[in-house]
């Protein structure tokens, strides 16, 4: 059986994140949010995505505990 993945674009996450396109494609160049390039436009894995959201939001939780 063959699970195609599902991507996220630089806008969807610009929305999710309430920040401008700008910042969300110069934090991928940077490395900050996982990503490539492919053909010119940003590639997303919507699961990689979600595993780095997920642990940034374990990561202010536990800033706000201290």
């Amino acid at each position: 059986m063959i699970v195609m993945e599902e991507f996220i674009t630089p806008e969807e996450i610009a929305k999710t994140l309430r920040k401008s396109e700008d910042t969300v494609t110069r934090w991928l160049r940077q490395g900050k949010i996982p990503g490539y390039k492919a053909e010119g436009t940003w590639v997303v894995s919507k699961k990689d995505f979600d595993d780095w959201l997920a642990k940034r939001s374990n990561l202010i939780k536990s800033e706000d505990k201290k």
